[in-house]
C-alpha cells in the first residue's frame, strides 16, 4: 500500500496546478489499473539466452516453455556425471558379486570345518569383511555421484523458464544471444483475470467508501470525453494511511460496461479517475 501511496502522490504532483485546485467531485479520485497476477520471470542460472519461444502480447498456458538459457559447460558436466554414476555402479556391482562368492566359500568351509583350520576360516572371514567394506564404499560413492548428477540436472531444469500460470507476456527484457545473470529479470507475465483498480480517497471524503459501492471510472485526462466504465469496490483498507491521510481500496470493473467500451481501461498501468455513483 505504501508503494501505491507514493505512486498516487507522485502522479498528483504532476497534475496541472489548476486541476489540483478543483473539487474532488470535479476531478475524481486518482487510481491505477493493475493486474491481479503479475510476476517477473528471472534467470535462475547465469548463461546466454539460447531461445525465446514467445513474443510480447502472446497468451501462454501454465507450464509452457518461454525461453531457454544456455549454461556454459553444463551439458558436458551432465555427461561426465552420468559416466561417473555408471562407473560407480559398475564397481559396486562387481564388489557385490565378489562378496557373494566369498560368503558362499565361507559357508561351505564352515560346513566342512574338520577339513579347514580355524586360521583358514578366520582368513576367509576377514576377506569377506574387507569386501563388505569395499561394497559399502562403492555404494556410498554411487550415491555421491548420483547427487552430483541431480544437481546438474536441476541446473538444466532451471535453465528452462516456464509459465507458472496462464497469462500474457507483458514485457520482454532480453533478446536471443544476450547474457543473463542469475536472478536477472527477463520477462513479465500477467494473469488472464481482468485487472483491478487501486485508488485512494482522502480520509475526510471516505464516508461512502465501502465494499459493494459502485463507481464511474475514466482514463485520467479523458473526463470530457464522456466515456466511463462502471466498477464495484471489492476491498477497502481497514485503516487510514498515516503518511498520506488516505484510505486505499480496490475495485473490479463492470465487465458488461467494459466490453461496451471496446476495451477501454483494459491495459494495466493506466492512470484513472474514479467517482462514486
Amino acid at each position: 500500500m505504501r508503494v501505491l501511496a507514493l505512486t498516487l502522490l507522485i502522479l498528483a504532483t504532476l497534475m496541472p496546478t489548476g486541476a489540483q485546485s478543483e473539487s474532488t467531485e470535479a476531478v475524481g479520485h486518482l487510481g491505477v489499473v493493475i493486474p491481479v497476477q503479475s510476476v517477473d520471470m528471472a534467470a535462475e542460472v547465469a548463461g546466454t539466452v539460447r531461445s525465446i519461444s514467445v513474443a510480447l502480447g502472446d497468451t501462454v498456458a501454465a507450464g509452457q516453455g518461454l525461453m531457454e538459457i544456455a549454461v556454459p559447460g553444463l551439458e558436458r558436466q551432465i555427461a561426465q556425471a552420468q559416466a561417473s554414476v555408471q562407473g560407480a555402479r559398475s564397481i559396486a556391482s562387481q564388489a557385490a558379486i565378489e562378496l557373494e562368492d566369498i560368503e558362499r566359500q565361507l559357508e561351505r568351509r564352515k560346513q566342512a570345518d574338520e577339513v579347514f583350520s580355524a586360521e583358514e576360516l578366520e582368513a576367509i572371514d576377514l576377506k569377506r569383511r574387507i569386501k563388505r567394506a569395499e561394497l559399502d564404499q562403492a555404494n556410498a560413492s554411487t550415491k555421491e555421484r548420483q547427487a552430483e548428477l541431480a544437481l546438474f540436472r536441476e541446473r538444466l531444469d532451471a535453465s528452462s523458464i516456464q509459465a507458472p500460470y496462464d497469462g500474457v507476456v507483458a514485457l520482454l527484457q532480453c533478446t536471443e544471444g544476450s547474457y543473463a545473470q542469475a536472478g536477472e529479470s527477463l520477462l513479465r507475465l500477467i494473469g488472464l483475470e481482468p485487472p483491478i483498480i487501486r485508488f485512494a480517497v482522502p480520509a475526510g471524503d471516505s464516508a461512502w467508501l465501502t465494499a459493494g459501492a459502485t463507481l464511474d471510472v475514466r482514463l485520467d485526462g479523458a473526463q470530457e470525453s464522456g466515456k466511463s466504465i462502471g466498477a464495484v469496490v471489492e476491498r477497502v483498507s481497514p485503516e487510514i494511511d498515516p503518511a498520506t491521510d488516505m484510505l486505499f481500496a480496490e475495485a473490479r470493473f463492470d465487465q458488461q460496461a467494459q466490453e461496451g467500451l471496446d476495451g477501454l481501461l483494459i491495459a494495466t498501468g493506466a492512470v484513472v479517475r474514479v467517482w462514486p455513483r
